[in-house]
């Protein structure tokens, strides 16, 4: 048995495990150091993202009080020309001896409309001209003598 035994038996296995642990330590540090990069990386990213968000809703914002001050301006212009047409149309009819047109004041749009609701066309709510029908009827008279 002497032959076989080996003086260096007695140290290695010592020095092996100590290697062994040393080689531990050093994977448990950088396992946890790679933890701590990756939670340092997706705090980033949520950080990114959230600013993302909140840039992208200040742009949405911005272009829907601009589309509100267009349809504002398209809506009044649309208005003017449709209250100017009625007016045209009260001095023909009082030229016919009909009461003049009471044509409301523009009521300007208070917020961003629902996209779902329908849209109106026309005469502003609430308006009813009180002519309508006997200045069709004087119309239609005319037309049958000329």
């Amino acid at each position: 048995m002497s032959e076989n035994f080996n003086p260096l038996s007695l140290i290695s296995a010592p020095v092996s495990g100590l290697f062994n642990m040393f080689g531990a330590k050093k994977q448990s540090d950088a396992a946890e150091n790679v933890a701590q990069q990756q939670s340092a990386a997706a705090k980033y990213s949520a950080d990114a993202q959230q600013k993302s968000a909140a840039d992208a809703l200040a742009f949405q914002k911005q272009q829907a009080a601009q589309s509100l001050a267009n349809a504002q301006a398209a809506q009044q212009g649309n208005y003017n020309q449709w209250a100017a047409r009625q007016g045209r149309l009260s001095t023909l009819g009082q030229m016919v001896g009909l009461k003049p047109f009471q044509i409301p004041a523009y009521v300007p749009i208070q917020s961003v409309p629902d996209p779902s609701a329908a849209q109106q066309s026309g005469a502003p709510q609430g308006y009813v001209n009180p002519n309508i029908t006997s200045m069709g009827n004087a119309l239609n008279y005319q037309g049958q003598n000329s």
